[in-house]
C-alpha cells in the first residue's frame, strides 16, 4: 500500500515550509492596528519567520468578525502543532492586553411586530388562506 500512495517529503528540497492559518477578531478594532499587532507577535517569535510579502492580511468580513490570515515559515514541519500552539497562545495574551476581542459566533435577529388589525389585513398572515393551504394536506 505504501508503494501505491503518494508520499510527500516535507524535508525536501528544503525543510523550510510555509504555514497558514486564520484568526477572527472583533469588528471594533481598526484592521491596520490589528495587522501591526499580529505582525509583531510573529516577528517576536524565534520559532517562525515572517515572509515579508505574506504578512498578516484581512481575508474576509465574516458574520461575527474580521478574518485575518497569518502566514509564516517554519524550519521543521513536524513541529507545526507545537509552533501553532505557541503562536495562538501568545496571540491570545497580546490581544487580551490590548483589549482586542476574539468574538463568539453570533447572529442578530430583528423582529417587527404588527398590531392585530394590520396583521389580519396583511398578505403575510391571512387566516383563511393559511387554513385553505393546510387543508390541502389532508
Amino acid at each position: 500500500m505504501v508503494a501505491q500512495d503518494k508520499i510527500i517529503n516535507y524535508s525536501r528540497p528544503n525543510p523550510r515550509q510555509i504555514h497558514i492559518f486564520d484568526v477572527g477578531l472583533d469588528y471594533s478594532h481598526p484592521p491596520n492596528e490589528v495587522k501591526k499587532i499580529l505582525n509583531k507577535v510573529l516577528n517576536d517569535m524565534s520559532e517562525v519567520t515572517i515572509d515579508e510579502v505574506a504578512f498578516p492580511f484581512v481575508k474576509e468580513y465574516a458574520d461575527s468578525g474580521i478574518i485575518y490570515s497569518l502566514k509564516f515559515w517554519i524550519e521543521d514541519y513536524g513541529q507545526v502543532p507545537y509552533i501553532q500552539d505557541k503562536v495562538l497562545s501568545r496571540l491570545w495574551y497580546v490581544l487580551n492586553r490590548k483589549n482586542i476581542k476574539i468574538p463568539y459566533p453570533i447572529n442578530e435577529l430583528h423582529v417587527q411586530m404588527l398590531d392585530t388589525e394590520a396583521l389580519s389585513k396583511s398578505h403575510i398572515y391571512n387566516k383563511e388562506k393559511v387554513l385553505r393551504e393546510l387543508s390541502d394536506f389532508d
